[in-house]
């Protein structure tokens, strides 16, 4: 089966979440005495392939921001770009993370997507 997924031009991590659900059912299956063996396990993981990742060079932010000049995401955009932040970090941030007087940022929590909701959470990162 995760030949066929992998031949259907499906990405290798999505595969790799396919026989991992399957592992886990399999795996509950097994201690619930409904088949020998978990049959997922004698499997091997496919290689997840990670495309490089494209930053901006100085240049490339700079006309960025330029383009994005006057829009109403032009301070979504100049705190992302200028602080190397994530989406849901700058989604996240409250008026009480700014310390205007010190000249400070602080990241305290993230927006994210859990359940389908989206919810603040502590950040994937320390800050």
């Amino acid at each position: 089966m995760l030949t066929a997924k992998s031949k259907e031009n499906l990405a290798s991590q999505t595969v790799k979440h396919i026989r991992t659900v399957l592992s886990i059912a399999l795996g509950r299956a097994l201690k619930w005495n409904m088949v020998p063996r978990n049959a997922a396990q004698l499997t091997d993981a496919p290689k997840v392939e990670r495309k490089p990742v494209k930053t901006f060079n100085e240049d490339d932010a700079k006309k960025f921001l330029a383009t994005v000049r006057g829009t109403r995401l032009e301070a979504f955009y100049a705190v992302a770009v200028a602080l190397g932040l994530r989406r849901g970090e700058v989604l996240g941030l409250a008026w009480e993370d700014v310390d205007f007087e010190a000249g400070k940022l602080q990241i305290n929590q993230s927006l994210q997507r859990v359940d389908h909701k989206l919810t603040l959470a502590p950040p994937n990162s320390p800050w």
